[in-house]
């Protein structure tokens, strides 16, 4: 705009000074920026987090027609832990004669 002819000026005007609720609210958001000790411990916040994400992705897993693995595992999650059979140590020795 400079260019084409026209002087810009940049003024700043305090226009909350001396009004009484503007003062309040200016007041009142600053001190929300101040750090409140938490009354909630972050690992009950972290549950009812984990809980709706788990409850949106269950609905929107449900949701899913065309999804050929909703039929093995309907409900998320993890998968149930198989126990590993222990091959005996025998096994492996009688390999290695062979």
């Amino acid at each position: 705009m400079y260019s084409k002819g026209f002087d810009i000026v940049f003024c700043w005007l305090p226009s909350h000074v001396g009004i009484i609720g503007n003062e309040q609210a200016d007041s009142a958001a600053k001190s929300a920026t101040t750090h409140l000790p938490l009354a909630v411990p972050l690992s009950d916040m972290k549950r009812v987090i984990m809980h709706h994400i788990f409850k949106i992705w269950q609905e929107s897993w449900s949701q899913q027609l065309d999804n050929k693995l909703h039929s093995v595992k309907p409900v998320i999650g993890a998968w149930p832990v198989m126990p590993m059979r222990r091959i005996p140590s025998a096994y492996f020795t009688f390999a290695e004669e062979v």
